[in-house]
């Protein structure tokens, strides 16, 4: 038998791991050069999460939807104006505010030309403008010069300054007070927003590659893996097994073989996903909204109590309150235009009803007994 001396043990140097630390971002505010020139350079990673990330998509445009879909009032003025506003020709000024809105969370920025007649300065139309092409120069004080839209083709008819569509660079130049700007979180002094892809992205990755991982491991429990142990090594005979595997399995055929035990066994593999998998999904489900700043209630996946569902949705009414007076202050301050969005349903007072129907059985009565006289 081995002796070993002991005091020949050491210690691992964990020490030497590195630290976790946050990936750093870009702090973008303009130089001290006398113009600095935006582009969207996020502009294609964004838009396709936002288009192949389904759960992504919907977020985003339900959002919007509990923002402005309950639609506005405003005097009768302001209803004959903007009632007049028709975008491409087939738009209405809703249509045009919910596009805006779902782009900027989207891609960080949206835009649409301000349209206005030369004599009275009077809203005429809202064009919307592919935020790709948008370049928007501010001054070193941070203040937006000009916006500027590359048009890749020259068309006729597509926008209304078509004076300006041939000229040597292909940039349709616009005053600030042409363009209806929105930014999707925009702070610091940045000079621009950050779009809901942007700032999830980490979750959004590790979401949908868990999404893969787990449909890998359902497919393996419907069709499970399976080692055939066939007892020749004959190319020919090897590849005619195969294809008749392969014939049967897509077909859900049965497949027949010369019983000879000395010719095929096989061993079936089964994949169990822990629970850890599927609890890790949940959580990954569950920060994804949070994130979004949407409650889950509203996809029908809330607690499993209702009264959690509703004060999970209590608590997001103010976050929609401040979307929609965000909203309705840039529409002041962009085109002079004094709006009211419509709120969606509160519930606080359901809330209080529930609680006034906890406190009387609590002390052993109910509304009904109350109302008859006898609950003194």
């Amino acid at each position: 038998m081995s002796n070993y001396n002991f005091g020949n043990a050491d210690t691992s140097n964990y020490s030497d791991i590195a630290a976790h630390a946050v990936d750093s971002t870009r702090h973008d505010v303009p130089g001290d050069q006398e113009e600095t020139v935006y582009i969207n350079e996020r502009f294609k990673t964004d838009w396709d999460y936002f288009n192949e990330i389904p759960k992504l998509n919907a977020a985003i445009i339900m959002k919007a939807i509990w923002t402005v879909g309950k639609g506005y009032t405003c005097d009768d003025e302001t209803r004959v104006i903007l009632d007049h506003v028709v975008g491409n020709g087939k738009q209405t000024f809703l249509d045009i505010l919910f596009d805006l809105i779902v782009t900027c969370q989207a891609v960080r920025d949206s835009y649409a030309e301000i349209v206005r007649d030369e004599e009275t300065g009077q809203l005429v139309n809202l064009r919307i403008l592919d935020p790709r092409n948008m370049r928007t120069i501010y001054a070193s004080n941070g203040m937006i010069l000009r916006y500027e839209l590359f048009i890749p083709k020259p068309q006729k008819g597509v926008l209304s300054k078509i004076k300006n569509f041939f000229t040597p660079d292909r940039f349709i130049k616009f005053e600030p007070h042409e363009i209806l700007h929105f930014s999707n979180k925009r702070f610091g002094g940045e000079i621009h927003g950050r779009s809901v892809p942007e700032t999830m992205e980490k979750i959004i990755l590790a979401d949908d590659e868990n999404f893969k991982v787990m449909k890998r491991l359902t497919r393996f429990q419907a069709v499970p893996f399976i080692i055939f142990k066939l007892k020749s090594d004959d190319a020919a005979t090897i590849a005619n097994f195969k294809a008749n595997i392969k014939d049967a399995r897509e077909n859900g055929e049965d497949l027949i073989v010369p019983d000879d035990e000395n010719l095929l066994s096989w061993e079936v593999v089964q994949v169990n996903p822990s629970s850890v998998l599927m609890e890790w999904r949940r959580n990954m489900n569950n920060e994804f909204y949070q994130a979004v700043g949407m409650p889950l209630v509203l996809f029908g996946t809330a607690g499993s109590t209702e009264s959690g569902g509703k004060i999970e949705y209590l608590g997001h009414e103010t976050v929609f309150e401040n979307d929609q007076l965000k909203v309705e202050n840039q529409i002041w301050a962009q085109l002079g235009l004094r709006i009211n969005l419509n709120s969606p349903t509160s519930l606080l007072e359901n809330l209080q009803t529930d609680e006034n129907k906890d406190a009387q059985n609590a002390l052993g009565f109910s509304p009904n007994d109350v109302q008859a006289g006898n609950g003194k």
